[in-house]
């Protein structure tokens, strides 16, 4: 299954490293979805590595060179025209304006009150959950459902992706309501079956 809809990602998830490796992996091809970011996420994300999270700075970089190589289509620009006019939390209204100008139906938080539905209805675009948006991730790809993607071709690899979905059912995963402490590596879950 591939999906193409714009998904834009605050810089609170992928400063959680099992997160943001876990949802990353689910925009490499065949993709489920389009990650989006600014170069001010990233600046973001750098700055809670470094200060919050303490990994070394060399780590900080290789993290921040491997995410703009794998994904270079990922960075939104051009969009600080619009935070003036945007009425959600002022520290998160760079956010919205990147998500509007990157064309994204989904902003990607674990801060849902500085993005309310008022806010956020003109602009056809919903603030979720990592944990909220993999079930459903999950759920489009047991059903085979690939809305709201604008390209509907599923790719050769197109059923591939879908038993990478096993790690639904791996103990590391199953709280993702406590996502913050969670310590995933990357497709830890293919060498261990649930």
């Amino acid at each position: 299954m591939r999906a193409d809809f714009q998904v834009f990602i605050d810089a609170c998830v992928p400063a959680n490293r099992g997160v943001c490796d876990l949802l990353l992996s689910l925009a490499e091809r065949p993709r489920l979805f389009v990650p989006h970011w600014s170069a001010r996420i990233l600046e973001e994300v750098k700055r809670t590595h470094l200060a919050k999270v303490n990994w070394p700075e060399r780590l900080v970089d290789l993290f921040q060179r491997e995410i703009t190589h794998t994904f270079p289509e990922a960075e939104v620009s051009g969009f600080e025209k619009f935070v003036p006019t945007l009425s959600n939390h002022q520290k998160d209204r760079h956010v919205l304006a990147a998500a509007i100008c990157g064309g994204c139906s989904v902003i990607l938080t674990f801060n849902l009150k500085h993005f309310g539905h008022e806010h956020l209805t003109e602009h056809h675009i919903r603030a979720r959950h990592p944990e909220d948006h993999l079930r459903t991730l999950r759920a489009r790809a047991q059903t085979g459902d690939r809305r709201p993607g604008r390209n509907r071709r599923t790719t050769a690899h197109g059923n591939r992706r879908c038993s990478h979905l096993s790690w639904f059912g791996h103990p590391k995963v199953l709280s993702l309501r406590s996502v913050r402490s969670l310590q995933v590596t990357r497709w830890t879950s293919r060498s261990q079956t649930p």
